[in-house]
């Protein structure tokens, strides 16, 4: 598809639409022009063409604040307008959406009502669509697409790497601002305590919009690493710029399943329990089932290799197999166990959170102290080779990146530009 240009007239059918509108406006006694002016077209709408309908396709569009509402405005309105062609040709059907939104009193008010999931696939397709395209699109730019140019393609990742990083601190920043006016009013809360604790650096609504922006700068979608081709990353980028937000969501952060530690049991599992994607959940006395939305892996830990545990990975690859039945393209299943060669083919893709400090492992995955001494420090032993500078856990990334000293927010520019 393609966005129309702003000087572009109305069409005809914009116009019979528009003349039906009015007329039975007039019918109900309600005054009206003959063509909406120039100027409302130029200021209040914008035109998106496309040349086929695809049941998955979506459109994201992010929208600035307007300088123009009011304190005494209580809600904003939206309209969206489709117009399409019936299945035999014979119809022109056009389908209108209206919504009113309350508008936020404060910043507080606004940040209270986001909705996390969809902060997330907004910044993340923006993120993805400038891995490709770069900042503004050119046909220069198209070319170096097209043509595969490695070298200009990891540059791009590189840029988006830093502008999502730029993002990331503009809103901690401005967080921490309007949180440091409230404490310093309230003289409540110890500046240490205050600065070293996660809430307090960024808005606890965003805190999984934060954890997903994490895993898609380091996943295939924006990472320049060598886990993919520069043409399957290609595709995938493509994949995520047009797919709805159920499947945007999982392929910018896997989804992992664990039995916790069986202990020896071995009767089959009563519930699955929801773990962070992160290494420190390879227990050697679990099996966990992962979706990374293109691939599926049950995994079994050392302790857990034996036949007997084989009705758990039955159905554990059942829940795999049964949420991604209609998934397109259909992702492939791996069954792994810890050792294999293979099996780094997954490790690799979660979140390196060995290299935290042992103090704040536990308080962050409080399923962690469920586990012995001697079985945490076999844990954490695993991952010998790591390289904290190429691939720096989540809680590195973070406290680097919001840190005043971290110079992206010169060298990026954030994705809400």
């Amino acid at each position: 598809g393609e966005v129309l240009p702003e000087s572009t007239q109305m069409v005809e059918n914009e116009r019979s639409a528009f003349a039906k509108g009015a007329e039975l406006a007039a019918g109900k006694g309600i005054k009206t022009n003959k063509l909406p002016s120039t100027e409302a077209l130029e200021l209040s709408m914008t035109r998106i063409q496309v040349g086929r309908v695809d049941p998955l396709s979506t459109f994201a569009v992010m929208l600035e604040v307007d300088d123009t509402i009011g304190e005494d405005d209580e809600y904003a309105c939206f309209q969206l307008v489709s117009r399409y062609v019936s299945r035999n040709g014979s119809e022109e059907i056009t389908r209108v959406s209206s919504f009113k939104l309350p508008v936020a009193k404060d910043v507080s008010d606004f940040v209270s009502s986001v909705d996390d999931e969809a902060i997330s696939v907004i910044l993340g397709k923006s993120a993805v669509y400038r891995a490709l395209h770069g900042r503004e699109e050119t046909s220069e730019t198209r070319d170096v697409t097209a043509a595969s140019d490695t070298d200009s393609q990891e540059k791009l990742a590189y840029e988006t790497q830093l502008d999502l990083d730029a993002t990331i601190q503009r809103i901690s920043g401005a967080y921490r601002l309007l949180g440091l006016e409230g404490r310093m009013q309230s003289l409540s809360v110890s500046k240490n305590n205050a600065e070293s604790s996660l809430e307090h650096a960024f808005p606890p609504q965003l805190q999984e919009t934060l954890n997903r922006l994490y895993h898609l700068r380091r996943g295939p979608l924006i990472s320049p690493g060598p886990m993919r081709s520069i043409d399957d990353r290609a595709e995938f980028r493509g994949l995520f710029l047009r797919f709805p937000l159920e499947d945007c969501l999982q392929m910018m952060a896997p989804s992992i399943w664990s039995t916790g530690s069986l202990g020896g049991i071995m009767s089959a599992w009563d519930v699955m329990q929801p773990f962070p994607a992160e290494t420190l959940a390879l227990w050697d006395s679990s099996i966990v089932a992962a979706d990374f939305h293109d691939a599926l892996f049950v995994w079994s830990g050392q302790s857990c290799s034996a036949g007997r545990y084989n009705g758990i990975r039955d159905k554990f690859k059942m829940h795999l197999l049964e949420r991604s039945k209609n998934r397109f393209p259909m992702p492939q299943l791996h069954e792994l166990k810890d050792g294999d060669s293979m099996s780094r083919r997954f490790t690799a893709r979660l979140a390196p959170s060995h290299a935290d400090p042992v103090e704040h492992q536990v308080v962050h995955f409080p399923a962690l102290s469920t586990l012995k001494s001697s079985e945490l420090e076999t844990l954490r032993s695993k991952f010998k080779f790591y390289d904290s500078n190429s691939d720096a856990s989540f809680r590195s990334w973070f406290l680097g990146v919001r840190s005043a000293s971290n110079v992206s927010r010169l060298d990026g520019t954030s994705l809400c530009e």
